[in-house]
């Protein structure tokens, strides 16, 4: 079905065909007639020239009001407020007061630009909003400003906080796990739309359109280190397998060290995963397994909280149709987890966050352990076993 064309596409065809039909009768007509014709030629090329110099041909006017923004959200309660912008109002200052000198919000123009504060604000509602209720037009409303400034002031504030991005290591201490420094879990970000462009290789094991990402956090829930990007249809080993973290090892880890992963993931000098059938059924390997789920789920509990605070993550309404819009999408992702870092200690915490659980599935690995990976893991579990025994 052939899309219809707005009126204002229609007077622009029928006015070139004006313009150009005169043209043409010019050729079969006498000089005299032709001046006679000229003024009304005139006429319609400027017509066409004003039209298409502006973008719309009968702009309505959107009525707006920002009650909302200067009597409503400033008076609500600290709970009503931590239910619109899904943080507290000292944590929201601690945010904007990070981001507020950001170069992006001071560049030159001839209209100056909107308070940072409202910037942050919309953005922070619209990483809390999902559904119909985060359509741009129903936020835009909400805050008495046009649909173009909710998307420029998120895009605006996502680069700000993605500036702030920076690495850090923690060993856990006290986890029974000598020398762990992270524990590493893939997730799908389920798509609201199938991508335009090669939309089914977005399609995933769980039968949504997607994103994929690793994520590897530590036993405080903190977010170390992400990789997001790939396609929802690549498996998880295969997104690891490009990332920084697992090509640049020698870089990245000191001798020793390592992750903990789920049996999805192949068992290296630096990824320790659990064992599979029929090793698992080995008494201490079943009880190796069970103690590495029970420090490993904590970053299942991370991803948890992140999609809690965050509903958008659990079904982004970003529309892909290229590599510019799959990029943006994910600049929204990343922007979300850097949040999730910097708001892990705000006093405001809903319980309600914690309730997102992932739909598990059996994902097998691709490939099998490696030599170098089954020795360095019995020589773990073995480590692991012994502390155990001594508490």
């Amino acid at each position: 079905m052939m899309p219809i064309p707005s009126e204002r596409k229609r007077l622009i065809s029928d006015l070139e065909e004006w313009v150009v039909g005169r043209k043409l009768m010019k050729l079969n007509l006498d000089l005299a007639e032709a001046d006679e014709e000229e003024d009304g030629a005139d006429i319609a090329t400027v017509l066409l020239q004003l039209i298409c110099a502006t973008r719309y041909l009968h702009r309505p006017e959107v009525l707006k009001s920002t009650h909302s923004v200067q009597y409503v959200l400033p008076l609500l309660d600290d709970e009503r407020f931590k239910q619109e912008v899904r943080m507290s109002r000292d944590a929201f200052e601690r945010t904007l007061g990070r981001i507020s000198d950001r170069n992006v919000f001071h560049q030159h123009r001839k209209t100056p630009q909107a308070d940072p504060r409202l910037q942050l604000m919309i953005t922070a509602y619209c990483f809390g909003s999902s559904g119909s209720s985060a359509s741009l037009g129903k936020i835009a409303r909400r805050f008495g400003v046009s649909e173009g400034f909710v998307d420029l002031c998120t895009s605006r504030c996502i680069k700000a906080l993605l500036s702030l991005e920076t690495s850090e290591a923690r060993i856990l201490a006290d986890s029974g796990f000598p020398d762990c420094v992270g524990m590493l879990d893939g997730t799908l970000i389920p798509l609201e739309y199938k991508p335009k462009k090669d939309g089914e290789d977005y399609w995933s094991h769980k039968s949504r359109y997607g994103i994929s990402a690793v994520i590897v956090s530590d036993d405080k829930r903190k977010i170390r280190y992400v990789f997001v990007g790939f396609c929802g249809s690549v498996h998880d080993m295969r997104v690891y397998s490009n990332s920084r973290l697992a090509s640049l090892t020698s870089k990245l880890f000191t001798p020793g060290e390592y992750l903990l992963a789920d049996s999805a993931y192949t068992t290296s000098a630096v990824a320790v995963s659990s064992y599979k059938r029929p090793s698992s059924l080995v008494a201490d390997n079943e009880q190796f397994n069970f103690h590495l789920a029970s420090i490993r789920i904590r970053v299942e509990h991370t991803i948890g909280i992140l999609k809690g605070r965050f509903p958008p993550l659990q079904s982004l309404r970003i529309k892909i149709f290229d590599k510019k819009t799959h990029e943006r999408a994910v600049r929204w992702i990343k922007a979300c987890l850097l949040l999730h870092n910097m708001l892990l200690k705000d006093s405001y915490f809903d319980s309600s966050w914690t309730k997102y659980r992932e739909h598990i599935t059996s994902d097998s690995p691709q490939q099998c352990a490696t030599t170098d990976g089954k020795s360095f893991r019995d020589s773990v579990k073995e480590r692991v076993l012994n502390i155990r025994r001594q508490r």
